[in-house]
């Protein structure tokens, strides 16, 4: 928190996979800023770099249920993303702004 009207949230996750052969270990970090204009604007201000490993039934299962077949895919990598994001909050409208980089 730096004052009442700006607050600054860090945070982040980090993952493991339990194959470390196949994916290194990913730290995946977050920033927010809210600013309080007025009793009646609020601004937000975020951005985020995040991955997710490809799930085991993506990369490994090989199953076939009714109405459903899994197929294996051992080329899948790590999916990575980068965010801006920007909202605005008014006592009567939100309005949010994705940038995805």
């Amino acid at each position: 928190m730096m004052n009442e009207k700006l607050l600054l949230f860090v945070g982040g996750r980090y993952d493991t996979d339990s194959n470390p052969d196949l994916f290194n270990d990913n730290f995946s970090p977050r920033i927010s800023a809210v600013y309080t204009a007025t009793n009646d604007l609020t601004l937000r201000a975020s951005a985020a770099r995040a991955h997710r490993f490809p799930a085991t039934s993506e990369d490994l299962a090989d199953l076939t249920i009714p109405f459903a077949e899994f197929s294996p895919n051992s080329e899948l990598k790590e999916e990575k993303i980068k965010t801006f994001e920007f909202v605005s909050y008014t006592s009567n409208h939100s309005e949010t702004r994705f940038f995805p980089l």
